[in-house]
Parts: C-alpha cells; sequence; structure tokens
C-alpha cells in the first residue's frame, strides 16, 4: 500500500494492518472509507484506481461487516435489556414478614446493622420487572405507650452501657499503646 501507510500517512491515516474482520474495532475508520469510497475520493481522482468493481465489492464488504457488527452489538444490548427488565410476564406478588408480640424489640437482632434495635432482618428476593413494589414489608407498630416507654428505657440503658464499654476499650488501647 502506497498511500496510507506508516511512513507516507496520507491524510494523516495509516491502514498498514487494516483487515475486513477487524473494521468494527476501528469503526470511525471504517465508516469514513465507505463515505470516501461511495463519494468516488477514495483513492483520490488522478491516482491509481482498481476496478470499479473492486472498489464496490470493498466498499459493499465493508458496509456488510459494519452492519453485522451493529446487528450483533444489537442483540447483545436487547439481550443484557431483557435481563434487566425481567419476566414481563411475571405476576404480582406480595410478602408480609411479621414480628411475633413476644420477640423482643429493645435488642439488636441478628443481621440487622449494629446500633439497631428491634425489628426484623430477611432476606428477600425482589421481582425482576420492577412493578408492583410499593409494599414490601409489613411494619409493625409498638403496641401501647407503655409498650413504647419500656422500650425507650431499655434503649437508653443498652446505650449507656455501650458507651461505658466503648470508653474503657479505649483506655485499654491508649494505656496500650502509650507505654
Amino acid at each position: 500500500m502506497s498511500c496510507h501507510n506508516e511512513r507516507t500517512l496520507r491524510g494523516n491515516l495509516s491502514l498498514e494492518g487494516f483487515t475486513l474482520d477487524s473494521a468494527d474495532e476501528t469503526g470511525a475508520i471504517s465508516e469514513m472509507m465507505i463515505q470516501k469510497l461511495r463519494a468516488d475520493m477514495m483513492p483520490p481522482p488522478g491516482a491509481r484506481r482498481p476496478s470499479d468493481d473492486s472498489l464496490l465489492d470493498l466498499v459493499e464488504s465493508l458496509e456488510a461487516h459494519m452492519h453485522d457488527a451493529a446487528a450483533a452489538y444489537l442483540n447483545a444490548a436487547a439481550e443484557i435489556s431483557r435481563l434487566a427488565v425481567g419476566d414481563v410476564s411475571a405476576t404480582a406478588s406480595e410478602t408480609q414478614y411479621r414480628i411475633p408480640r413476644w420477640v423482643s424489640q429493645t435488642e439488636r437482632v441478628d443481621g440487622a446493622p449494629f446500633g439497631t434495635r428491634g425489628g426484623t432482618s430477611v432476606v428477600h428476593n425482589f421481582p425482576a420487572d420492577g412493578q408492583d413494589l410499593e409494599r414490601l414489608l409489613s411494619v409493625p407498630t409498638v403496641h401501647s405507650s407503655s409498650t413504647r416507654a419500656m422500650s425507650m428505657r431499655a434503649a437508653k440503658k443498652c446505650d449507656r452501657v455501650q458507651a461505658t464499654e466503648r470508653a474503657i476499650e479505649q483506655q485499654k488501647y491508649e494505656q496500650a499503646h502509650n507505654d
């Protein structure tokens, strides 16, 4: 190739190493080649040119390859979208998680974030279609003002105990690292 090589870089372009099989990897160059070939600008007028049939075969092959690559991309994107949206024929469902009244609401529940008390911790697989998710959890209510007051007292006491334990641990750490 005497025109678009590494040495001459005509049009600031090298086509050394360019193959039809890898045309989709250099899409901008391939599209530019298609436009210039279709407009009879490549090779430029006055330059040595392959036959018109050869140039037509080249441009049609480039277009077909780019079309196939675009179709493969769109098919992959459609599959990814289908997986992201989920099964549109799935029926709506609802699940309630109830906390029995006798379960303590003053202590941390296994699986819940540290520093929290009461409630519940569940593992739930949400529907993939993203619809009908308005009512996910049934939030328990405290049944009476006396239960609420007792829960608050227990929570405050727990906070004081944890604060004291943290202070003791901090003192132990400082003594160990100051010596």
